[in-house]
């Protein structure tokens, strides 16, 4: 139960809840929002936000409890400075984080102190779950910190990349192995008790968006490109073990099914989010949509629910149970985890909304139309375009 004054309800965390951090930023305004996801009723609100001073980049959630070293509910945070700050997802009204690691440049002029810190923006963070104290992060600088939050400070710095650093990922199966990605269109994968003279390196077609270890078989990893490419790696090998031009545009967010094996799920800046079977390294595309959330940035699994997805885009995010396609039932029926159901009630119901939703789209298109006419508009003249946007209830679900 989270500390807080309310009586409400909907401010206890129930033991069939699911929480969602994200970051989310409009104009001058930052904050990280904390979701709750209710599987069996459905719903999605937010339970409560926290404010942040910088445009947020990345969030790692970690259970390590820096004061305390226990388990707790714990949030780090990457943005526009060289600073990562953790905060305590279990207060509500916190008004600043727990701890900072690191320390922001000093003003034009003023003698800076030689530090451990990242020089630039944290891109991206990937906490190690087996040894609960060590936080990599991935930085504008070109380097790989790795921090010991026991102590608050780096005890690694890894610079083998030559350009930005995007993305890490941690291997589940051994806590020394560290994936990262580059603008340099490079993965390396580091052996980090000598990461700076142990590792490998991979050259892809473009700047480097995402890597991901392959949860089901941890020898190999997946990376994805800006040129709209996901790339299926087998870290023994130089070669990929297959290559698949995913989108159209980046690659921007990439994650598997919790428990059942070859569902893939990718998203891009395409706007549209993909389903994949990639069993026996044969990808095939299972079911595209366009989300309408504009341009897609993020996905991830729950963990407990092996067909839900959770979408983060340019207008908001959207929490998607992908049975409620027939599509999908039926591909991945056979594979389903015991106690899963694959029954659906959306067989017409998805069928019917998805048309809804190309109706209003088409609908506003032509209003838009017809007012710039109204106007005496020439053909070719700009547009701007406003949708319409309906007030949603504290826990209704989003659709």
């Amino acid at each position: 139960k989270f500390q807080g004054d309310s009586d409400d309800e909907d401010f206890e965390i129930k033991a069939t809840d699911n929480l969602i951090v994200v970051a989310k930023a409009e104009k001058e305004f930052c904050c990280l929002e904390v979701y709750v996801y209710n599987e069996d009723l459905g719903n999605l609100y937010v339970h409560h936000d926290i404010l942040l001073s910088s445009f947020p980049l990345a969030v790692e959630w970690l259970n390590y409890d820096i004061g305390e070293d226990k388990p707790g509910n714990f949030v780090a945070v990457g943005s526009m400075e060289p600073v990562i700050e953790i905060w305590d997802l279990d207060l509500v009204d916190s008004v600043e984080p727990v701890a900072v690691l690191g320390t922001k440049a000093k003003s034009k002029g003023k003698k800076q102190k030689k530090s451990d810190s990242h020089t630039d923006a944290v891109l991206n963070l990937s906490w190690n779950a087996q040894v609960r104290n060590v936080l990599g992060s991935a930085s504008a600088d070109c380097t790989v910190k790795l921090w010991d939050l026991s102590e608050g400070k780096p005890v690694t710095t890894i610079t083998q990349h030559k350009d930005k650093v995007q993305c890490l990922s941690w291997c589940p199966s051994d806590s020394s192995s560290l994936l990262s990605g580059s603008f340099d269109k490079t993965v390396k994968m580091y052996d980090c008790r000598n990461p700076n003279k142990d590792f490998k390196s991979w050259t892809l077609n473009g700047e480097v968006e995402n890597v991901l270890w392959d949860r089901f078989n941890t020898t190999n990893f997946y990376a994805t490109t800006d040129k709209g490419y996901v790339f299926y790696m087998d870290q023994r090998s130089d070669k990929p073990v297959f290559t698949l031009s995913a989108h159209s545009e980046a690659v921007t967010g990439i994650c598997q099914s919790s428990s059942v094996p070859g569902l893939l799920v990718t998203t891009s800046t395409d706007k549209t989010m993909k389903i994949w079977d990639v069993q026996d390294n044969k990808p095939s595309t299972v079911l595209e949509r366009n989300l309408r959330l504009n341009q897609l940035f993020c996905v991830d699994s729950c963990p407990e629910a092996p067909f839900v997805f959770a979408v983060g885009g340019e207008k908001e995010i959207k929490v998607w149970d992908i049975r409620e396609s027939a599509t999908v039932r039926n591909h991945f029926a056979d594979r389903a985890p015991v106690g899963v159901t694959m029954e659906g009630e959306g067989d017409i119901k998805e069928e019917v909304e998805q048309a809804m939703r190309d109706m209003m789209i088409d609908k506003e298109e032509e209003e838009d139309v017809n007012t710039l006419l109204g106007e005496g508009a020439t053909a070719g003249a700009p547009t701007n375009k406003k949708k319409k946007k309906k007030k949603r209830k504290k826990g209704q679900k989003k659709d």
